[in-house]
């Protein structure tokens, strides 16, 4: 496992575009965009997604109590860092309560047993008939460091989740806000890139003129595995050839 990866797309398919990256949802088919693009020119314009490996859980409320689905977007209330569940080492089990209208997370906050490579939240006993869009979910950082929902979903009083963040991403076009729930099933052009089966920590593919993508080749490039420390940040970045 990588400190950093990277996400190459190249625009062949003739039009500007706006790549967006989406990491895959725990438990439904609701991811939310997770970095943006600016406007990637064709035929040689590049758009690169430069991201670290650590995560953290999130949480809130939807705006207008709507239920969380296909173009809602949602802004992180509270988050917290956590540790992932490895070999005998237990993953962090986040509290999370909702108080006067919002929700966030509260002691105490330990280190349980949950799956491998997984994280918990417990809810607390809120009324679920006043606030009846409560979500949880997992967290990266956006290009400006700030914390940002990558996939979420509801949540119900008194139960206990487990997130098992995976390496697998999707890039898709479109003009979304970040933090913009995405129904990934609604995506006719889309491609997933698996990092955990892929060999290296950098993914290119390409944007062809039907507006199809390649399948992604990985590279492996000078950066660091676990073990080793290195500063690592969160960025979206077009590059378009001079005029």
């Amino acid at each position: 496992m990588y400190d950093k990866y990277s996400i190459v797309v190249k625009n062949h398919s003739g039009s500007v575009q706006n790549y967006h990256l989406l990491a895959e949802p725990p438990k439904t088919p609701y991811s939310n965009v997770w970095l943006r693009s600016s406007g990637v020119f064709s035929p040689n314009g590049t758009a690169r997604f430069s991201f670290g490996a650590e995560v953290f859980a999130v949480c809130g409320t939807t705006a207008k109590q709507e239920p969380l689905g296909h173009n809602v977007k949602v802004d992180t209330s509270d988050f917290s860092k956590v540790t992932l569940a490895t070999g005998s080492t237990h993953g962090t089990v986040l509290y999370m309560e909702v108080i006067k209208d919002g929700a966030g997370f509260v002691g105490p906050q330990g280190k349980e047993a949950t799956h491998g490579g997984a994280f918990g939240i417990k809810t607390g006993m809120y009324d679920a008939d006043k606030y009846r869009h409560v979500w949880c979910g997992l967290g990266k950082a956006n290009s400006e460091g700030e914390v940002v929902p990558v996939a979420t979903f509801e949540v119900k009083p008194g139960q206990r989740y487990t997130i098992q963040p995976r390496m697998r991403f999707w890039i898709t076009v479109g003009t979304h806000a970040q933090g913009t729930v995405i129904d990934t099933t609604r995506f006719e052009e889309s491609k997933e890139i698996n990092f955990e089966k892929g060999d290296g920590d950098i993914a290119t593919l390409e944007q062809k003129s039907d507006g199809s993508f390649t399948d992604p080749v990985f590279t492996r490039s000078n950066a660091v595995t676990d073990g080793e420390m290195e500063s690592v940040g969160n960025t979206a970045e077009a590059v378009n050839p001079e005029s």
